[in-house]
């Protein structure tokens, strides 16, 4: 015998009619700061009960980034708030999921460079503050991301460019050599 509509009129009637029964329901309760407090508990200790499905994420997604474009004081307060942000703590993040690094990782590393680029020396990061760029093995871990094992060193960005431009290939670079020294004959 399951829950009928007719069993909230009947309880509603009740609550409304009968003092004594108002006066039992409501020390059955917690006050609204109390049951926030329990409810945040029960989420938090049962979050795989709770998780949206791909869909539902979508759908409030589209709705955010529908009121981050119509609602300036939304847009200005998530602005506000994301400057308060832990930048140290993003780039970690950041760091672990392209690398496989933490921060930690990447200033030994870098200390063990002399704090400089492992090519050409120059000192960490650039007239804009830049950082200097992770290099990886792209035949170790093709794409972005890095294992994290197959890191060479820490380059500057325009170390860093010229290898990708050159495509990580030594023969390649070689004959650059060869052609800076004036020593590549041309067929």
């Amino acid at each position: 015998m399951g829950w009928k509509p007719e069993d909230n009129e009947r309880r509603r009637a009740k609550y409304q009619s009968d003092p004594d029964e108002r006066e039992r329901r409501k020390a059955q309760g917690r006050s609204p700061e109390a049951n926030r407090e329990y409810m945040r508990e029960y989420y938090r200790a049962n979050r795989d009960k709770w998780r949206r499905t791909p869909e539902q994420q979508a759908r409030v997604n589209q709705r955010r980034r529908e009121r981050y474009a119509t609602d300036p004081e939304f847009r200005a307060e998530c602005i506000r708030l994301s400057k308060l942000r832990d930048k140290e703590s993003a780039r970690d993040y950041r760091l672990r999921k392209e690398f496989g690094i933490t921060a930690e990782e990447y200033g030994i590393i870098l200390e063990l460079q002399g704090d400089a680029c492992a090519i050409c020396r120059s000192p960490f990061g650039n007239e804009l503050g830049h950082r200097l760029a992770i290099d990886h093995d792209h035949a170790c871990c093709p794409g972005k991301r890095s294992c994290g094992k197959c890191i060479r060193g820490i380059l500057c960005g325009s170390c860093n460019l010229g290898l990708g431009k050159f495509r990580d290939d030594p023969i390649l670079l070689g004959k650059a050599i060869k052609y800076l020294l004036g020593q590549l004959s041309h067929p």
